[in-house]
């Protein structure tokens, strides 16, 4: 017995039931009105716009006919994946001439959560994913119009599933799409995948043409990511360096009482054990200050960009924000140097620390020699 979904798209596709046509750049469908308007509100909306000048019929010229087909499919099933090479007409995309492609799937890529891309299959050429990366993006723009939040989802974690299939040979030619088909008012979108490229910041770095494509697009958010991001990796070296010390400390510690027990100690070496701890809790403590600031330098942006996406003087925003952007960028410079002289204060403690364990090292032989006498 054929299923509701499959019976519903194979009138569809028949063109054989409904009462209104939806034309698109020589495409045509018949639809139901009762089908549609379970879903949404935008058919009545064609309805009473300048689009349905011929009764019955909406010309919809404007819209990209791949990605409306995919709505429309979607709004009869409820199921993306109807969309697979099984169900689709003869016309779309995925079923166009397919050739080879140089292009392995990467491991590197940070998407855990995405879901395979089912409608692509592993011989298509990047001419063919390349459109159905722009119809998937364009999906995503209507669904976003129309409040359709399931498919406005599912599309997304399509488009970054194919995104994972061609990571490390077309990452260039995935964000032109992206950056030429979504609005730099659609911030979602675009923030998840500048999200993504700082996860993968060593690949995206050897990547001059992926480089060239984000500096284009998203100069600022691009840039000050890419700061922070080397801001935070030399935290994080700082931060292993004062535990490795505080490790060494630890054992220096443990083993000077029993050396100092059975002979006196060095001259200074208790007052160069306490000098230790107290930078190592000093450097510590910088080091908290530096990563509360690196957060609150990443509030500052996205607040810049909420405030920029909202609005009304573009050019004066754009202006505001080139400041505030300037500011942002000699505040993590001043830390970077900040940075750059306490690594050199730890590199002085772990020196001095080492010429520590030489003198116990000498105190033991001492030891020895005396015990032996």
């Amino acid at each position: 017995m054929e299923s509701r979904a499959r019976h519903r798209l194979r009138n569809l596709r028949d063109q054989t039931i409904g009462d209104f046509t939806i034309e698109c750049r020589g495409r045509k469908w018949r639809v139901d009105n009762t089908i549609l308007n379970a879903e949404t509100d935008w058919l009545e909306a064609i309805l009473h716009s300048r689009s349905s000048q011929v009764p019955g019929v909406a010309d919809l010229s404007l819209w990209d006919p791949d990605a409306l087909d995919q709505l429309l499919v979607f709004l009869y099933t409820g199921d993306y994946d109807k969309l697979a090479l099984v169900e689709s007409p003869p016309t779309s995309v995925v079923q166009q001439a397919l050739v080879p492609i140089n292009s392995t799937k990467a491991d590197d890529w940070d998407c855990v959560s995405d879901g395979p891309a089912t409608t692509i299959p592993d011989c298509a050429s990047m001419e063919t994913i390349t459109r159905v990366l722009t119809s998937l993006i364009l999906v995503y723009t209507y669904t976003g119009a129309l409040a359709l939040e399931d498919l406005t989802n599912i599309v997304a974690d399509k488009f970054f599933a194919l995104a994972h299939y061609l990571w490390k040979s077309q990452l260039s030619d995935v964000l032109a799409t992206l950056f030429d088909n979504v609005d730099s008012d659609d911030r979602e979108l675009r923030l998840k995948v500048l999200e993504r490229c700082l996860a993968n910041y060593a690949l995206v770095r050897a990547d001059a043409d992926a480089i060239r494509v984000l500096e284009e697009h998203e100069f600022a958010a691009w840039n000050l990511g890419h700061k922070l991001h080397r801001t935070s990796g030399l935290l994080k070296a700082l931060d292993a360096e004062c535990r490795a010390q505080k490790q060494e400390i630890t054992k220096l510690r443990a083993k000077t009482p029993s050396l100092e027990s059975r002979s006196p100690p060095t001259e200074g070496s208790a007052a160069t054990t306490s000098q230790l701890e107290k930078r190592m809790a000093d450097l510590e403590r910088q080091l908290s200050k530096a990563r509360t600031k690196s957060k609150g330098h990443l509030t500052q942006i996205q607040s810049l960009e909420a405030r920029a996406a909202n609005t009304q003087d573009p050019k004066n925003t754009n202006r505001k924000l080139n400041e505030r952007v300037a500011n942002l960028e000699r505040q993590l410079s001043d830390q970077s140097k900040k940075a750059s002289a306490r690594e050199n204060e730890v590199r002085s403690s772990q020196n001095a620390l080492q010429k520590r364990c030489k003198e116990i090292e000498r105190l033991k032989i001492d030891v020895k020699d005396l015990i032996h006498e």
